[in-house]
């Protein structure tokens, strides 16, 4: 529910999961099988990268919405700035 949200709030957000994922992968570093990071964990690593960063600055969705039933309503509006090959 919670990369659902954060993936239709904002498609960069898709675009970094994916491009990281990707990469690790590439790199031979993701699978928590393997004692790396799963895809899901390197996918909250992105996001939290777009949130953090100082010229980015996404914010955070309301964590009350996240209740396991359905999908997390949207209220908070943001666009990135800058472009997927930026990031």
């Amino acid at each position: 529910q919670l990369l659902r949200a954060y993936s239709e709030f904002a498609p960069a957000v898709q675009e970094l999961g994916l491009l990281v994922k990707l990469w690790a992968k590439g790199e031979g570093v993701c699978g928590a099988p393997q004692g790396y990071l799963s895809s899901y964990s390197l996918t909250l690593m992105a996001i939290y990268f777009l949130q953090v960063d100082p010229h980015l600055k996404m914010p955070c969705l309301p964590t009350q919405h996240f209740t396991g039933r359905g999908r997390a309503p949207q209220q908070v509006q943001w666009s990135c700035q800058v472009p997927s090959a930026a990031l």
